[in-house]
């Protein structure tokens, strides 16, 4: 097939595409497929044009924003401070200069510690960090900042964050869902999800209700965000930083909701979920299209997590040092979460320890890396 027939099968049949195991055949170098292809199949599949694709969410624009660029910048001194004192000592191995790009899980500017933000406590880390919140995996990639990056700073360890927003930005959900049960969906028994070995009995029974409202544009959307990560890590073993580990993650089961919520020991998270109107990611896209039940929204979320997080697992398989974070489980409760999609600071520390720990060697020879399989 040519790229051009592998993308229409890709955008108008995704489960079709996937069961005959075309994605190999996407990819390869033989069939050309480019950034620049992925960014039109992403368009393709939201039926939006260029502005509405290089739009960011307003986490990135007004106050947030400024708070956003205040924290970057804060950070990047941090680390130029490190290397002016010499940090960088080719025969110290336990010293790691990391690279950090991505999304709000590793850049959450106000209030909450995100993942950065417990990482930076460790003192035989250097992080230069050009996340930001908001931020489209599908712009990333395309601008290719992170490239630069790379080349000028060498890093030991590069963490990836992205897909989210792309997903979940600009009520994008409420393309990718139906008000009632599908007569195709992916899974046609819950038998078929006893494979997956890290799922409890309840896990398998809310993903294979949720995945019969999930429409053909969901698995569509999936595929290019798998595309991209792919050409992303392809293109980086094949460089000199080959040997360099990098480190993905694919969130958590989030939990709809259009409640600002008052907490103590966040004394900000109310002001913070009212600026950001948390509820436009998750819970109001999905109202849009009629399904205002609340646990048929969450579960709805938490097979669309769990397929994000699978798509990860099966990149990470195929290259030698790329390795995935699964945080899914952590945040148990509703009170865990800060807002619909940050968990709040003590769980984000849980996720952090893990990312330590691989970094650190303490945890060798697994490619996914279950978070509540090392902390409580």
């Amino acid at each position: 097939m040519t790229k051009s027939e592998l993308i229409d099968l890709a955008l108008k049949d995704p489960l079709k595409f996937e069961a005959d195991g075309l994605f190999a055949e996407l990819v390869k170098e033989e069939t050309g497929l480019e950034f620049p292809d992925l960014r039109e199949m992403i368009k393709r599949v939201y039926n939006i044009n260029e502005s509405s694709l290089l739009e960011q969410s307003d986490a990135s624009l007004g106050i947030i924003g400024k708070l956003n660029k205040r924290s970057t910048e804060k950070r990047i001194k941090k680390y130029n401070k490190k290397i002016d004192k010499g940090f960088r000592d080719i025969n110290d191995p336990d010293k790691k200069m990391i690279l950090i790009e991505g999304d709000s899980w590793y850049q959450f500017p106000i209030s909450l510690k995100d993942i950065t933000d417990w990482l930076l406590k460790k003192k035989h880390y250097a992080i230069y960090s050009i996340a930001y919140a908001g931020d489209f995996i599908t712009n990333i990639i395309y601008e290719g900042k992170y490239i630069e990056e790379l080349s000028i700073h060498a890093p030991d360890v590069f963490l990836m964050s992205g897909g989210g927003n792309d997903m979940v930005g600009g009520y994008k959900i409420a393309v990718m869902v139906n008000p009632r049960p599908l007569e195709n969906f992916k899974y046609k028994t819950i038998d078929e999800l006893n494979s997956f070995d890290d799922l409890n009995t309840t896990d398998r029974e809310e993903i294979f209700e949720g995945q019969q409202y999930l429409l053909k544009e969901f698995y569509s959307f999936l595929i290019t965000i798998k595309a991209q990560y792919y050409l992303m890590f392809n293109s980086i073993a094949k460089s000199d930083l080959k040997d360099m580990m990098t480190i993905v993650q694919g969130y958590d089961y989030a939990i709809p909701s259009l409640k600002n919520h008052l907490s103590l020991r966040y004394p900000l998270q109310y002001i913070i979920n009212k600026l950001v109107d948390t509820g436009r990611w998750l819970a109001r896209p999905m109202k849009i299209k009629g399904i205002n039940d609340r646990q048929l929204q969450r579960k709805i979320i938490k097979a669309m997590i769990f397929e994000f997080n699978e798509m990860l697992k099966e990149i990470a398989e195929e290259f030698q040092n790329v390795y995935h974070i699964d945080s899914r489980g952590v945040a148990k409760r509703k009170r865990d979460w800060f807002d619909e999609l940050h968990l709040k600071s003590h769980k984000f520390k849980k996720v952090a320890k893990v990312f330590s720990m691989l970094i650190d060697g303490e945890i060798t020879g697994k490619k996914t890396i279950r978070v509540l399989e090392y902390v409580d």
